[in-house]
Order: structure tokens, then C-alpha cells, then sequence
């Protein structure tokens, strides 16, 4: 097991972000949800920087507050690589002398996304370079779990084109990573897939099962989530439904395309 989460409530100081999460995450899998909605906030949670208030949370069998007893996890957080204020070329030598890795994977990744800024600081590259910089130094290592919010941010078509390439090939890592663009979560082969909406995570079901989910206004018999929304109750269900999730092109659309239809009926 990766990650056990049992009745967790998540926050930051007295703020509560996520809450009541109840899931069990064994393999590659992507939390897809609007902005807002807790993703990054689960992430935070597995690394220590989010605060676990109630309820329990392990991560490959040790409690997430014990923080300092888990190694090998890995985050694309490019902050964390701006404090140096170091060339490229050093933060990868320094952070491959951390992870007990070697310099030339890192230096293999990035050339398979034509990245060659390697004497700039982190602040001086494009914020899709800082992009594709976080996610190699996230992957590049053989961590035991990559966690990637938010990979495809920033990303030209080529470049994401090549990543989710890359991540549907990766075998050597366990990856946990969030996005709000349901195209290209269509495209991670059996992946797990879970939904978090308004604090809530539902799940789990599976990333290429995707044009079988639906959104159907409304509390419907058999459904297999119901979540709440500032539209009210909505529910997911399994091959009908108001509004295919694999349509969506953006998650952060669903209220809206509800509410047009809501509007039109």
C-alpha cells in the first residue's frame, strides 16, 4: 500500500482543506479536480507539509506524521529549487548526490523534452522550463514515489505529448500526480483515478474507464458518488447521465456546462 487515508481531516493550522478522506492507493494514480478543490493539499499532507488534524494517514505503512521515517519521496515543487540560486547544471548535481542517483538520467530526461538551460537559474527559465525541470528532478531518480501536481501545466502540445508518453512507460516509481485537464488524464492507461471536489476525495475508479463516468444533476438511484456543489447534489454515474466527464475538456468547465444545460432545459 502507498497511501491509507482512514477518516482524515487535512488542513493548514486551524483551516481544514480536506475532509473525512477515506481512500487506498496501491498503484499510479491521478486526483483530478477544479482549482481549489484539495489536491495539492493531499499531496502536502504525504510530505509533511500539510497537517493531518483528525483520523489517521500512512504512507507505505508509517504514519504521515512521522515524517522523517520516509524516504525516497520525491515532489516537483520548482520553490524548492529557486532557494539555491544556483545554475541548473548544480542543482542537478546536488540533488542527484542527495537522492543517490547519477547526473546523466537527469540530463537524459531533459533532453528527451529538448531542455538545454542548463548554466541559467531557476528564475530565469520560462515557467514551462521550470515546469519540465521539477518533474525530471521528481522522476529522474528512481524516487519510491513521485508526487507531480500539476505536470502538464505550462507545457507546450509537444512537451505534453512526451510526458504523458513517458508516464505510461515509467516503471521504475510509484506516482501520485493532479491535473484539472480531463484530456489528458484520458490518456494514462490504467491508472487509477480519483475525484476531489469542495474537500471531498471520491473514488476509486479507473483513468481509462473515463468515457463510461458521467455528471447528472441531482441525487440518482445506483449512483456511484454524489457530490456537493454550489449547483447542489450532483451525481456520478456509470454509462448514462446528464453529461459525459470524458467531454469535458477542463474540469473546472463541469459547473458551468451543468448550469448551461440547468438553464436550457
Amino acid at each position: 500500500m502507498i497511501v491509507k487515508a482512514t477518516n482524515a481531516t487535512i488542513g493548514y493550522d486551524d483551516t481544514i482543506v480536506l475532509s473525512d478522506v477515506n481512500v487506498e492507493i496501491d498503484r499510479n494514480s491521478v486526483l483530478i479536480g477544479p482549482n481549489g478543490s484539495g489536491k495539492t493539499t493531499f499531496l502536502y499532507a504525504i510530505i509533511g507539509l500539510a497537517k493531518l488534524m483528525e483520523g489517521s494517514f500512512e504512507v507505505f505503512g508509517v504514519d504521515v506524521r512521522s515524517i522523517k521515517k520516509l524516504y525516497g519521496i520525491t515532489i516537483n515543487l520548482i520553490d524548492a529549487y529557486k532557494i539555491l540560486n544556483l545554475p541548473v547544471k548544480d542543482i542537478i548535481e546536488i540533488y542527484a548526490d542527495l537522492m543517490g542517483g547519477n547526473v546523466s538520467d537527469a540530463y537524459s530526461l531533459l533532453s528527451h523534452f529538448n531542455f538545454n538551460s542548463f548554466n541559467k537559474r531557476v528564475h530565469q527559465l520560462s515557467l514551462g522550463q521550470q515546469k519540465i525541470l521539477a518533474n525530471v528532478l521528481s522522476l529522474a531518480f528512481k524516487p519510491r514515489l513521485a508526487l507531480l501536481d500539476e505536470p502538464f501545466e505550462n507545457l507546450d502540445p509537444s512537451r505534453r505529448a512526451k510526458l504523458l508518453k513517458l508516464l505510461n512507460k515509467f516503471e521504475s516509481t510509484n506516482i501520485i500526480l493532479t491535473s484539472h485537464e480531463m484530456d489528458l488524464v484520458k490518456g494514462l492507461k490504467d491508472w487509477d483515478l480519483y475525484l476531489v471536489f469542495n474537500g471531498k476525495i471520491f473514488g476509486k475508479f479507473k483513468a481509462n474507464e473515463l468515457e463510461e463516468l458521467y455528471v447528472t444533476k441531482g441525487k440518482v438511484e445506483n449512483s456511484i458518488a454524489l457530490i456537493q456543489t454550489e449547483l447542489g447534489e450532483l451525481s456520478i454515474t456509470r454509462r448514462y447521465g446528464d453529461v459525459p466527464l470524458s467531454s469535458i475538456g477542463d474540469i473546472e468547465n463541469l459547473l458551468g456546462v451543468l448550469n448551461y444545460d440547468n438553464k436550457n432545459d
